[in-house]
């Protein structure tokens, strides 16, 4: 049963796949920890070139079980059009004071996808309205401890840090095909040419297999922060 709050880390996800083509190692290994995670779809995925709306929602329910995840909700913004306006900003900010997130993954701000651009403007916004107590939130204020940035179409440079999913790689790569009407059984219009034609999950392999490289492991994600994680033993830490 999907459901709860207090979660040790929650993803705010444009559409549903793009979690797990970014955070799906994450979220697995976290998940077989014992944390509490979980998924935030902003949208349904309705003006997706391949499948349709209630497909992908089905699809991300059975990722959401190969994951292991706490919580999956669609907050069924309109896809396309998502925005920081004021009124899905607070819908954000409302249900990070619900489910209570320790941890906030958002994509990256340097995305050419117009939806992924304005999700993290919208839930950096969201972020910050659901800790001020005179907000216009329902709810009662919670802080985010951290916030946290994923590739989707672009990466920015060097990462803040790297994960390990190396014995994750392959729940990562089941929970994307789950979505078959994106990766697998995808049908696209006659004489189509972008980025939906490629394989996603030889693409989600390869990735992992770079950033494991510069991790020195077989298989990493890599993550952004507005500031650099602390060290407390250096010693310790690798």
């Amino acid at each position: 049963m999907l459901n709860g709050n207090n979660l040790d880390l929650l993803v705010f996800a444009p559409h549903p796949d793009d979690a797990e083509i970014a955070t799906g190692g994450l979220l697995a290994k976290l998940a077989r920890q014992g944390r509490r995670v979980g998924i935030v779809d902003l949208t349904r995925g309705s003006w997706g070139t391949k499948g349709d709306a209630d497909t992908r929602v089905r699809e991300a329910a059975a990722a959401a079980k190969v994951l292991g995840l706490c919580v999956r909700e669609c907050l069924a913004l309109p896809d396309g059009r998502l925005e920081p306006t004021m009124q899905q900003r607070r819908l954000v900010a409302e249900c990070i004071r619900r489910l209570r997130p320790r941890i906030v993954l958002a994509p990256l701000e340097d995305d050419p996808h117009p939806d992924h651009h304005a999700a993290h403007h919208l839930v950096r916004g969201a972020s910050l309205w659901a800790r001020l107590p005179k907000a216009e939130v329902v709810g009662e204020p919670w802080s985010v401890r951290r916030l946290v940035f994923y590739p989707l179409h672009r990466s920015d440079g060097r990462p803040s840090f790297l994960v390990d999913i190396n014995e994750h790689l392959e729940t990562k790569l089941a929970a994307m095909a789950c979505f078959a009407s994106q990766f697998i059984d995808a049908v696209l219009p006659e004489g189509y040419t972008y980025l939906a034609t490629s394989d996603y999950l030889a693409r989600a392999r390869a990735n992992a297999a770079y950033y494991g490289q510069m991790a020195g492991t077989l298989a990493a994600e890599a993550y952004w922060t507005d500031t650099p994680p602390v060290v407390g033993d250096v010693i310790e830490e690798q």
